[in-house]
């Protein structure tokens, strides 16, 4: 198998028609995954904050915009709904706690698992919150995700390793 190595930046979208490994870092921001089992196909998106209010900046910066936008690509594909698998990773809190103030990280996972449900989905995987960014590896074939937690204290370059599949 020779899959494509993809770099995914903040406000970003990769959809895979061939087999590829799809590498992101995420702090605040989240990865959204779709996979299509039977027509072995998927879909990222690195989103960096919550909503999109319409004001004409890339749509795919935005978690609500960036759902739908994946959602219209895989559907236009030949995808249906019933088919997809949708994982869900980041959303850190990336700076210090502030009393009655959501943090930027939690307010994209929120809006995320809101949209899901909304649209029909239960997300099967996730990896959410806390104060360590992520190494997110997406494998377009098999709908894998590879999760690495990066601690966020300067110098740190190890951390847990988690998988799901």
């Amino acid at each position: 198998m020779n899959e494509a190595g993809i770099y995914l930046h903040p406000g970003q979208m990769c959809f895979c028609e061939q087999p590829s490994l799809v590498e992101t870092v995420l702090g605040s921001c989240v990865a959204v995954t779709m996979w299509n089992a039977r027509l072995r196909i998927g879909c990222i998106c690195h989103a960096v904050l919550p909503r999109n209010r319409g004001s004409g900046e890339d749509p795919l910066k935005y978690v609500d915009s960036s759902i739908e936008e994946m959602l219209q690509i895989l559907e236009r594909n030949s995808s249906r709904r019933q088919d997809l698998v949708v994982k869900l990773f980041g959303g850190a809190s990336m700076r210090r706690p502030v009393p009655n103030h959501k943090s930027v990280g939690s307010q994209n996972v929120e809006t995320a698992l809101e949209l899901l449900r909304n649209q029909g989905f239960t997300v099967r995987t996730s990896d959410t919150g806390g104060t360590s960014g992520r190494k997110v590896l997406f494998y377009s074939e098999t709908g894998e995700v590879f999760v690495k937690r990066i601690p966020m204290e300067a110098g740190a370059c190890g951390g847990n390793t988690g998988t799901d599949r």
